[in-house]
């Protein structure tokens, strides 16, 4: 079972592009996945070209309204489990109830394993998280496996590095468990800026001293991502040959190698 967390509570890096890009890498090498918008926002949701009006969302799941196979949308993208605003309207009710930062795995593990062995079973399981250390991050990861760290090439991404160490030795502590760190990749790279390129080499060095797996591999700007995006494609379906394509392709491979799932 591999459950992968995007995450970084510093906004702006780039987590749902880099998430939306996973699953259509992955659902174009035949892997069945389900990717989770577990940020408010609903940027990723609505990327995926999903309208949440009168359906069933994530809120609804994490309070026990629904059952998790009631809130599951099929897409270009593979499987989605949606949110909207009032996913954050309903956090204080979220964060008040009992065991609040595992209700996403109490939902979605007995799922996984119910569907296992059938058409739907499910290859990759892919989280993105909201900007911040609250109750929907903590319940990324409580269920997750591993956790991919979307950065910029700026001294927030690299302080922001740094807070969610602390915050994963927390959960490990708490729950008894180890997360696997897939990779530290850098977004939104612009090569023609120095300080970006002194920020890829100090992401590099922090990474080895901390033995965290680097991606080698930056990640563009472009706009041919937000252009794909806003057509709710990717850019392997907008512009395939692109230089953004490629970076993302083989930073995605990369990640996926170092993916360990639960063994």
């Amino acid at each position: 079972m591999k459950i992968i967390a995007f995450i970084n509570q510093k906004g702006g890096v780039g987590k749902s592009t880099l998430t939306l890009h996973t699953a259509s890498y992955l659902v174009r090498k035949g892997h069945k996945v389900l990717t989770i918008d577990l940020d408010s926002q609903g940027n990723l949701t609505q990327a995926f070209g999903v309208d949440t009006t009168d359906r069933a969302t994530l809120k609804e799941v994490l309070l026990g309204e629904v059952p998790i196979n009631e809130a599951i949308y099929e897409t270009q993208f593979g499987y989605l489990i949606p949110s909207d605003i009032v996913l954050g309207h309903s956090e204080r009710q979220i964060a008040g109830a009992m065991s609040c930062e595992t209700l996403l795995r109490k939902a979605l593990l007995p799922f996984l394993r119910a569907i296992k062995g059938s058409e739907m079973d499910i290859d990759y399981v892919l989280v993105d998280c909201p900007p911040a250390f609250n109750v929907f991050t903590h319940n990324a990861l409580t269920v997750a496996t591993d956790v991919v760290i979307p950065c910029k090439a700026e001294q927030w991404s690299l302080d922001a590095l740094d807070q969610f160490l602390v915050i994963k030795k927390q959960v490990e502590e708490s729950f008894e468990k180890q997360l696997n760190i897939a990779g530290v990749v850098i977004n939104m790279f612009q090569s023609n800026i120095k300080t970006q390129q002194t920020f890829v080499e100090t992401f590099r060095q922090t990474c080895k001293e901390k033995g965290i797996h680097f991606v080698e591999q930056p990640i563009r700007q472009s706009t041919d991502v937000n252009t794909a995006i806003a057509q709710s494609l990717s850019v392997f379906d907008y512009k395939p040959n692109s230089p953004s394509a490629k970076d993302l392709a083989i930073a995605i491979d990369d990640i996926m190698k170092n993916v360990k799932g639960d063994k």
